[in-house]
């Protein structure tokens, strides 16, 4: 029964990741420009290459999902789970090549779940 509900906690997760994913760095934009010294031109354009690093890890995992569900989907989806959490964690440390490693991991977790 527990793991059941990890599943299924897990599957759920999985959904709200893909929003996450295309959704971009909405609200947090403001604060990289402050933490990173960017202006309006620069700010416009690195929140677009870490927005784009997380679209191509959805690319990427949406065509290699197929490959991990083969081994089993309760298998695979618990492997994109621990990406999300390793990509989550990458993320923690804040310079422009993290966020984009970070994201594009986030993302590849998300196109398997889908």
């Amino acid at each position: 029964m527990s793991v059941l509900w990890l599943y299924v906690l897990a599957l759920s997760f999985g959904s709200l990741q893909t929003g996450w994913a295309l959704c971009g760095n909405t609200q947090t934009a403001g604060i990289f420009a402050s933490k990173f010294g960017w202006d309006e031109n620069q700010a416009m354009f690195w929140n677009s290459v870490i927005n784009s690093s997380a679209v191509l890890g959805l690319l990427f995992g949406s065509l290699l999902g197929g490959k991990m569900i083969v081994s089993g989907r309760r298998r695979a989806t618990f492997i994109a789970a621990g990406i999300v959490i390793f990509g989550g964690l990458f993320t923690q440390y804040l310079s422009i090549a993290t966020l984009c490693i970070g994201r594009f991991f986030m993302g590849f977790a998300a196109g398997v779940y889908n």
